[in-house]
């Protein structure tokens, strides 16, 4: 989608974006409607992206096509499958702690912490870390079971 197909379709859109980007607010988002510079401006307020790496987060999640699972989606099949996944996630990122591991009970918010201080990122860094751990799982039939 374009910039203007965005703004076009804000009021579908923006429970997409908030599923990826939650700690932005529904106020914030509807201040926004649907503006990338205004859209880029709060991933690097909340989550300290450089105006490039917020940019491109927003690059990344317009491309997808609509029939892509939302986040909620992909989280919830994490989760249910976390067990499975567990020895998944310790692969891709070692640093983690196993004890840590099995508590987070596959918690996108608590993944995301323990990416952040394990290898020294910022939040919006983890959370893009976890979240595109979480897609290839998803879209793995042998590890989650998803498309």
């Amino acid at each position: 989608m374009n910039t203007d197909q965005i703004e076009g379709k804000w009021k579908q859109l923006k429970g997409s974006f908030r599923e990826k980007w939650g700690d932005i607010t529904d106020d914030q988002l509807e201040q926004a409607a649907g503006k990338k510079d205004q859209l880029a401006g709060l991933l690097q307020e909340k989550y300290g992206m450089t105006k490039e790496k917020a940019e491109s987060a927003l690059d990344k999640w317009s491309s997808q096509p609509e029939d892509h699972p939302t986040y909620e989606a992909i989280w919830n099949n994490v989760q249910g499958k976390w067990t499975e996944l567990v020895g998944h996630f310790k692969e891709s990122y070692g640093k983690t702690i196993d004890d840590d591991l099995k508590e987070s009970k596959g918690q996108r918010e608590v993944l995301a912490g323990m990416i952040q201080r394990e290898y020294n990122v910022s939040r919006g860094e983890a959370f893009d870390m976890v979240d595109d751990w979480a897609f290839g799982s998803y879209k793995s039939p042998d590890l989650a079971g998803g498309k």
